[in-house]
């Protein structure tokens, strides 16, 4: 499932007003963009955030918050300092008009400002008087005409009753309202203490004086309303960017701006025809203070002159002030809408109306209309459907769509808004919200309707036969409306061609079988070899405990001895003091294992017996366990030169062939040469110790070492050393040599003969002696005759090109030489042209490489380079130039090659020249809204129908088809689009007709459609229900539902305690004990103990809705719970209990706490009961720890509780692999895991690491006077490694033990010890009184350097010595005479027998000894393979008197194919001709794999009634292989029990080569049939049976006791070993006796 990120919608907005923060499955708006703003309750739009709510926004007065800025406005007679939030005052009187209004001079205030005092008030009398026409004339106040006219009479009466009329015809409210405007003002004598009660408190200043009528109030409008006009913000928003220009420059901006102000409303209030000057009629003025502004032009003073009074006004009698008539109430005026002004009326109209031309009546706006110029105007109004009404309009919106707060713009549905309308239509199922709006979603099964998109449709409604296909999966449809269908197949299938197919887990390798897996129908199975059982989890093999089950077939095996169960298997264990001999029989333990027999040196064991024994220099002291050292030959062997005795008189001893010497301490050697000449038939030769016989010079020996034979020097691989020819005689040779040589003077070598000595070889001239010859050469200038001994004058150039090797020029007797360009002559001779080597000297001036050729040279390039026309430079071969590099689409050249590119929209194929089409509609590049479709290089974006491309054409926009068709598509009210189409809508409460154009309104109230469960009231185009008292309109506002007062704003009905909603109505309940109070919902007590003590014999207690009964101190209550009687023992100081204290037959009890228990001592104390000690105190299912009080379960180590407490198995596989290293597999047990090693690998000793096998076994020691070989194979399928070790005897010494070791598939050499021997001594007589340890003594097994110790019984003494030991020559030192004498016998010494030798040493003869034959196997797939030999060991140097025949044996390592190859080494002494001789057979061979001759095929085997398992038995495969078979895997033996199921039989054979071969069957075993098998067999329906097997054994397996001869199958097969392998096991070699 991929996360759609909704805010890539309308540059990163998405569908939000500011940012958008893109979530999974969501997404979240903001307002950061806009300060001042917060996000809205829709969650998509931002709203103010309302800062002055804050502090008033940091204005001083009045604070305006619009959309993410805050405005400080001021009353009127003050405006904003610096600070744009502090009112300041402003000076009116610096203004000149003001100043020139104020004739007396003028007084600023704060927030405004008044006129000083000037004349006295006119009298109503003056009013009537006319004035003159130059008041028409007077704009700047009346003080100036005084002063101009203070003498003439005329014109002071004139001001004195314009004075008077600006006081009496000035409308006080317009100068009096201090909440609308502030206004400069006059003081006024008569008080205004009556119309100052009306005016509010604070910076507003109360006129104390009427303004003349020709004073001026533009200011008021620049001081500022109340209402915010929008003009005046921008206006402060234009003055607030130029703060930087100065105040003084900002007040004369504002200045300026007043003066502007005052014109503009000066001439927008003025009307002719009117004295105080119409009212705008405009509704944005009519919100502004009343004001007036007084006109003095010549209409003014027509109304004089026609005697008439102000129009609008009339004079009060009571007051003597005029007042304003209201025209709306008292004459006719003609308007639909009268609004009463001062002074006159107009004709309004409300909203959604306008004034008609005749400016009295209103007609309807119609505000969707649209006119010529701007069509659209009507989308600023709407931004979908507008629907003019009377008086207003409304907005609409399509399907899938809802207006937004502003009930104008329409915005996407969403889920919330499909369940909060009634009137939309849900989801039928799950609703799911998207970046464009909402979009219904089907459960796992169903498919979305494609027509409506919000019903969902089961998706599993296939036909018969398609559910069939996709058994035993479910069978489900692809589209709504299509035929296709596809298979949901279980865990265990796969789907394929619209079936469900079985998946072999087993084969794929899907499985968690820990050893062997068996596949069955949509699924699989493990199972576990023999010595395992299968967990609980069905997956691992845990190990079966032989010893412990007493029903299986091994009962008995160990008999009397421990059975120890190992993984796979068991051992038995034989009772302590004894040991299990290599037959399996438990013997007695040699006791010499333990502390050594308290010896404190040597222990022997013999016949359940320990003797003590001590080293040569030692002695055994009385108590027999202690070894003193009292021998002399213990020191320095006592400073004899061979063998010392301290037993023996002469205390040295020498070996045969020596005789001791003069001192009694040195060995002289016996000269065997001097008697009959050692029987040697020529040379004697005595050395140290013995002698050896020689032959002469010419003679070798033969085989009985004695007798000499001639020799055939010249028949070795040197001829006999000559370097010609070589001729044998007897006892000797001689050598010859060819014509032209002669025998130097040791007659071997052949020296040339110098002709040129004699007669100067019969040459004229020059004679040149040659090897084997001579030749005749001519000085200079002459040349040899055909004689080829005369020298002759002749044009050398002509003789052999003047020896020239090219060019030869003979002149004047001389030659010279030349030579070709590139070649030079020798710098010798001269005569023979060599090549110059021109890229010696700065490499021939190539720029890379430079090859010299015979006479010139050539510059060369790398690959891809090629050279200049020069010749000599390497430039880049431009690839793309010849068929553009072989790219098919851009070739770009690079330095020394090339690379194939695409344009976009394509890239390259593997071949990495071809460029093929992206398909960006199949890899999710594309940016598409809904269809794409690739073409070459790119791809295109397609909508569906009733959608169009937007201008970015990747997106789809909706195609409004009310607004392309004409006549809104033919719909009689509205057309509604949607999204891809449209349809005709009707107002609310009227249908469509048949033709889906036209609309008729619905008698909702009508019996037919009545959807009103109480009271309807049918309307046009909608109805209304209505409910009855106690009930109101449910959701869907048709329904009425009760009215639960007891729930309402949690008042609970305002009942007290219980409030019971009845039926349209409630009332108020009380609990027992309470009564309702007479409000009806109080719930006041009842006090019970009020009436007669509540029943209670003693204390009455009341409680809140009830009472209790109690007792005074040493009472207690009755049964009854009213009555009291005198307390039990228990009620002081608790009866003396530590705990509980209860009455017995009215004496007190103790009692103890759970988990105490009373003290047996006093049974008045608890001690803590101790639940663990006993298994039904507790429940715990592992551990039980005692607590005090109590006790806690635990769960044994490897364990842990759940949620129930009980005690699970923690799987500690589950973390880090169980400790197990990442190679290992980790199996839990119970309370614990282990690791287990794949195939190829074992456990280290930390049991957590696997170690692979592969050479695994310790480097193979050889045994003391043996040497060792050591090869390596591999066992390639198994991946068994294996090493062989061949170990042979030194001279002298015989092997005891396997003479061939094998590294196993554990990693362990295999059992068995290899030891050489030396050849034993003679058998020792056993003596009487006594015994010679060890045992082998008497048994004729002592070697060399062995020795043996007389032991005497008690009473007895060794007659001489008690110690003998064989030596090399197998001789008994000092002699054999080991006998046990009584204590009183005299000791005998025994002489020495001495011989007389004489020494003649001779030359020693060279000799040399090859290592052993090599035998190889050609690796596969090789024709030839490298061999390395060890170098034979010699006495003479082998660089200098070594050969080798072939050469390259002195190498020791050449490639060799298949074959034989013999190398011969020959060692020569440096000193004599004798020679010795040794040679190393190289055997190559081809490895071939073994073949299988015979394989069983497999059978089938049906098992009795009630018969669980069967031995089974088979003919065994037959091997064959050129080389040694030498291992035989067997994955079960013929006789084994097999249990009812299939059994897989694998034989794999591996040569010595390591190559393998199998044969592979299987074996059926069947159990018993049931009946509807039997009745299938019985019936005339056929039954399939499987083929017969070609042999089925089944005989049953004869006892072992019964001593009965084996099976035939059960016999080895020839020629080769059978070893049994199992999974984390040594190998078993299987032989006649072992079968499992």
């Amino acid at each position: 499932m991929q996360n759609i990120n909704e805010c890539l919608l309308r540059n990163g907005h998405g569908p939000c007003q500011d940012t958008c923060e893109n979530r999974w499955g969501s997404y979240n708006c903001g307002c950061e963009g806009l300060p001042g703003t917060r996000l809205a309750a829709d969650g998509h739009s931002c709203e103010d955030d309302g800062e002055c709510a804050k502090a008033n926004g940091g204005c001083s007065h009045r604070c305006l918050s619009t959309l993410g800025r805050v405005f400080c406005l001021c009353p009127d007679g003050l405006r904003l300092g610096a600070d744009w939030k502090t009112c300041e005052d402003i000076d009116e009187c610096q203004n000149e008009d003001i100043a020139e209004r104020c004739a007396n001079g003028c007084e600023n205030t704060f927030g405004s400002y008044r006129c000083l005092e000037g004349l006295p008030k006119p009298t109503i009398d003056d009013i009537e008087q006319p004035s003159t026409a130059e008041d028409d004339e007077e704009d700047d106040g009346a003080s100036d005409t005084e002063d101009e006219n203070d003498n003439d009479d005329d014109e002071e009466e004139r001001t004195e009753a314009h004075n008077r009329l600006s006081e009496n015809e000035l409308p006080q409210e317009s100068h009096q309202s201090a909440e609308n405007a502030g206004s400069g003002s006059t003081d006024d004598d008569d008080g205004s203490g009556e119309r100052d009660d009306d005016l509010e408190n604070g910076s507003e200043t109360t006129p104390d004086e009427p303004i003349p009528v020709d004073s001026s109030h533009a200011h008021r409008h620049h001081h500022g309303e109340d209402r915010f006009a929008p003009d005046s913000v921008n206006r402060r928003d234009e003055t607030r960017d130029k703060v930087t220009d100065g105040e003084e420059h900002q007040e004369d901006d504002e200045d300026e701006e007043e003066e502007e102000e005052e014109e503009e409303e000066e001439d927008e209030v003025t009307a002719p025809g009117n004295v105080l000057g119409e009212m705008t009629t405009s509704k944005a003025e009519t919100d502004r203070p009343k004001q007036t502004d007084y006109e003095h032009d010549n209409e003014h003073d027509s109304e004089k002159t026609n005697g008439r009074i102000l129009e609008g006004l009339r004079l009060n009698p009571t007051t003597g002030h005029f007042e304003d008539i209201n025209e709306c109430e008292e004459s006719d005026h003609g308007c639909d809408y009268c609004e009463n002004q001062y002074g006159g009326y107009q004709c309004t109209c409300p909203d959604g109306f306008e004034l008609a031309d005749d400016g009295k009546h209103c007609e309807d706006v119609d505000e969707c209309s649209t006119d010529g110029e701007d069509p659209d105007a009507s989308d600023s109004i709407c931004s979908h459907e507008c629907h003019n009404t009377i008086g207003s309009f409304e907005c609409r919106c399509p399907e899938a769509f809802h207006l937004n707060n502003d009930q104008r713009t329409c915005v996407r549905d969403f889920c919330q808004d499909l369940y909060e309308n009634p009137n939309k239509t849900r989801c039928s199922h799950e609703c799911i919200d998207e970046v464009g709006g909402f979009r219904c979603h089907c459960p796992e099964g169903y498919l979305l309707d494609e027509v409506d998109q919000k019903t969902c449709h089961s998706a599993y409604n296939c036909d018969e036969n398609q559910r069939k296909r996709c058994e035993p999966g479910r069978c489900r449809k692809v589209g709504s409306s299509s035929g296709d269908y596809r298979c949901e197949c279980p865990e265990g299938y796969v789907q394929n061609d619209h079936s469900c197919h079985d998946r072999d887990e087993c084969l794929l390798g899907r499985h968690d079988c820990s050893h062997e897996c068996h596949n069955t129908a949509g699924s699989y199975r493990c199972s576990c070899p023999v010595g395992l059982t299968l967990s609980a989890d069905g997956k691992t093999c845990d190990d079966v405990d032989e010893c412990a089950d007493e029903t299986n077939d091994l009962d008995g095996l160990c008999g009397d001895n421990e059975c120890r169960n190992t993984y796979g298997s068991y051992k038995c264990v034989c009772p302590e003091g004894k040991a299990m001999d290599e037959y399996g029989i438990c013997r007695q333990m040699d006791l010499c294992r333990k502390d050594n027999g308290g010896c404190s040196h040597i222990c022997t064991f013999y016949n359940r017996e320990t003797y003590c024994d001590c080293p040569d220099d030692m002695e055994l002291a009385e108590d027999g366990k202690t070894c003193e050292t009292t021998n002399i030959c213990g020191l320095n062997n006592g400073g004899c030169s061979h063998t010392c005795d301290p037993d023996s008189e002469v205390v040295c001893l020498c070996p045969a062939g020596m005789v001791l010497g003069g001192n009694g301490r040195t060995c002289e050697d016996v000269n065997e040469c001097h008697k009959n000449n050692g029987e040697c038939s020529q040379s004697c030769l005595n050395f140290e110790g013995g002698y050896r016989c020689s032959c002469y010079e010419g003679y070798e020996l033969e085989a009985d070492r004695r007798t000499c034979v001639d020799q055939d020097e010249c028949a070795n691989a040197r001829g006999g050393g000559c370097d010609h020819n070589c001729h044998n005689t007897a006892g000797s040779y001689h050598c010859t040599c060819h014509a032209g040589y002669k025998l130097a003077e040791n007659a071997r070598t052949c020296m040339d003969v110098n002709e040129c000595e004699d007669n100067n070889g019969n040459c004229s001239h020059v004679c040149i002696n040659l090897l084997g010859g001579h030749q005749c050469s001519c000085p200079k200038g002459l040349f040899l005759q055909e004689n080829d001994r005369t020298c002759d004058f002749v044009d050398e150039c002509e003789l052999n090109n003047g020896g020239c090797s090219h060019g030869c020029h003979y002149e004047y007797g001389v030659v010279s030489c030349s030579c070709p360009k590139g070649f030079q002559l020798d710098g010798e001779h001269h005569k023979t042209c060599v090549d110059v080597d021109e890229c010696s000297r700065r490499n021939g001036g190539c720029s890379h490489e430079c090859l010299n050729t015979p006479g010139s040279y050539e510059c060369h390039c790398p690959e891809n380079y090629e050279l200049r026309h020069d010749h000599h430079t390497c430039q880049d071969v431009d690839e793309c130039t010849m068929e553009n590099g072989n790219c098919s689409n851009i070739c770009i050249n690079l330095p020394g090659g090339h690379r194939c590119s695409c344009e976009i929209g394509y890239e390259l194929a593997d071949d990495q020249r071809t460029c093929v089409d992206v398909d960006e509609c199949n890899d999710g590049s594309h940016d598409c809204s809904h269809h794409c479709v690739n073409v070459p290089g790119a791809y295109e974006c397609e909508c569906p129908e009733g959608f169009r491309l937007g201008r970015n054409r990747l997106s789809c926009e909706d195609v409004d088809e009310c607004k392309m068709l004409p006549d809104q598509g033919g719909c009689e009210h509205h057309c509604i689009n949607t999204i891809g189409s449209y349809h005709c809508g009707c107002e609310d409460g009227h249908r469509l007709a048949a033709d889906n154009r036209t609309c008729s309104d619905v008698d909702e109230c009508s019996d037919e459609v009545r959807r009103c469960t109480h009271d309807c009231l049918n309307t046009k185009g909608g109805f209304e229900c209505s409910c009855p008292s106690g009930l109101r309109l449910d959701i869907d506002k048709v329904s009425c539902v009760d009215i639960d007062e007891c729930r309402i704003n949690n008042f609970n009905g305002g009942c007290s305690h219980i409030c019971q909603n009845t039926e349209g109505s409630f009332q108020c309940r009380c609990p027992e004990g309470m009564l309702l109070g007479e409000d009806h919902a109080t719930c006041n007590d009842i006090d019970e103990c009020a009436v007669l003590n509540g029943g209670c014999s003693q204390l009455c207690i009341n409680r809140d809705g009830g009472f209790r009964c109690g007792c005074h101190p040493g009472y207690s209550l009755m049964a009854d719970g009213k009555a009291c009687e005198v307390a039990n023992p228990c009620a002081l100081r608790n009866g003396g209990c530590q705990h509980y204290c209860s009455l017995k037959a009215g004496l007190p009890v103790c009692s103890c706490r759970e988990g105490f228990v009373l003290n047996k001592t006093n049974q008045a104390s608890c001690t803590d009961h101790n639940e663990c000690l006993q298994s039904k105190d507790h429940n715990c299912q592992q551990r039980c720890v005692n607590l005090e009080g109590s006790y806690r379960c635990d769960c044994y180590t490897g364990y842990e509780k759940n949620d129930l407490g009980q005690c699970i198995d923690i799987n500690e596989c589950l973390s880090d692999n169980g400790g197990c290293a990442s190679k290992a597999q980790c199996i839990n047990t119970a309370g614990g895991s282990r690791c287990v090693c794949p195939v190829g690998f074992k456990l280290t000793q930390d049991r957590k690491n696997c170690a692979e096998l592969k050479d695994n076994c310790k480097p193979f020691e050889a045994p003391r006077n043996a040497d060792v070989r050591c090869t390596r194979s591999r066992h390639k399928t198994q991946l068994f490694y294996r090493s062989k070790c061949i170990i042979t005897c030194k001279k002298g010494f015989k092997l005891h033990g396997p003479s061939v070791r094998h590294c196993n598939g554990t990693g362990e050499w295999d059992e068995g010890e290899s030891i050489c021997v030396p050849l034993a001594c003679p058998r020792l007589p056993r003596p009487e009184n006594g015994v010679i340890l060890p045992v082998a003594c008497t048994a004729g097994k002592i070697f060399a350097n062995e020795r043996c110790v007389l032991h005497c019984k008690p009473g007895f003494k060794p007659m001489s010595k008690r110690t003998a030991v064989c030596s090399l020559a197998q001789t008994w030192v000092p002699g054999d005479n080991l006998r046990c004498v009584p204590l009183d016998t005299p000791m005998v010494t025994a002489k020495p027998v001495t011989t007389t030798t004489t020494v003649a040493p001779v030359t020693i003869k060279p000799y040399i000894q090859c290592p052993p034959d090599i035998h190889e196997v050609l690796p596969l797939g090789q024709y030839t393979m490298k061999v390395r030999m060890e170098r034979p060991t010699s006495n003479v140097d082998w660089h200098k008197y070594v050969d080798s025949h072939p050469p390259w044996g002195k190498q020791l390592e050449v490639e060799l194919p298949a074959g034989e190859t013999i190398v011969t080494f020959r060692a020569r002494s440096p000193t004599s001709s004798v020679n010795d001789v040794c040679r190393v057979v190289i055997k190559i061979r081809e490895r071939k794999p073994p073949t299988v001759v015979h394989c069983p095929e497999s059978f089938e085997v049906q098992l009795e009634r009630n018969e669980p398992s069967r031995s089974v038995f088979w003919t065994e495969p037959k091997f064959e292989s050129v080389s040694e078979i030498k291992q035989l895997y067997k994955s079960n033996t013929p006789g084994q029990v097999l249990a009812a199921g299939l059994h897989y039989i694998n034989y794999i054979a591996t040569d010595a080569d390591g190559l393998s071969a199998n044969c592979n069957f299987r074996v059926v075993v069947k159990g018993e049939l049931k009946l509807s098998e039997m009745f299938l067999q019985q019936s005339h329906y056929p039954v399939l049976l499987p083929d017969p097997p070609v042999e089925v054994m089944e005989p049953r397996r004869p006892h072992l006791a019964t001593g009965g001869p084996r099976p035939a199958e059960m016999n080895r097969l020839e020629n080769h070993e059978s070893y049994l392998i199992c999974p984390g096991k040594p190998p078993v070699r299987l032989d006649g006796n072992n079968y499992p």
